[in-house]
């Protein structure tokens, strides 16, 4: 690992999600905040109380793991958005999204939602960008 990626992890602001392997193009990650909760990683295991969120789940962490590591993306448009502006984009399983973005060779997820309606509402874009913008301000005080 990088020595700014020992610095992300030990100062409690990425977990890594999945074991990077030297063949993969992204270290998978969750991004940790400030009062030590996971959201990307708690929504993921909050996904448990009937068979379709069992399935959104594990389609949304296998997209997550299996995928982005090996610096792919789903090809589908059902299964992937970019949000140019913003820089973050969302993987998307049935009504399931999990929102990231790529730091060099990081991918960190940042949160996740269960999408009810045609658009994702502003305040999870809002929250997303939060996420972000907080990632990286943290991340300029290591130095």
């Amino acid at each position: 690992m990088s020595n700014i990626l020992d610095k992300l992890v030990d100062s409690n602001i990425i977990e890594i999600a999945d074991k990077p392997e030297s063949k993969d193009k992204y270290i998978i990650c969750f991004y940790i905040l400030t009062d030590g909760s996971v959201p990307a990683k708690d929504f993921l295991e909050s996904l448990t109380s009937n068979k379709a969120e069992k399935q959104i789940a594990a389609k949304l962490k296998y997209y997550f793991c299996e995928y982005l590591k090996k610096g792919l993306v789903p090809k589908r448009p059902e299964h992937y958005s970019y949000f140019r502006k913003e820089g973050f984009f969302e993987l998307k399983a049935y009504q399931g999204r999990l929102f990231c973005f790529n730091d060099g060779e990081l991918c960190v997820a940042v949160c996740g939602y269960i999408k009810k309606g045609q658009k994702t509402p502003k305040f999870v874009i809002d929250r997303v960008k939060r996420y972000k913008s907080e990632y990286y301000k943290r991340k300029k005080l290591l130095g």
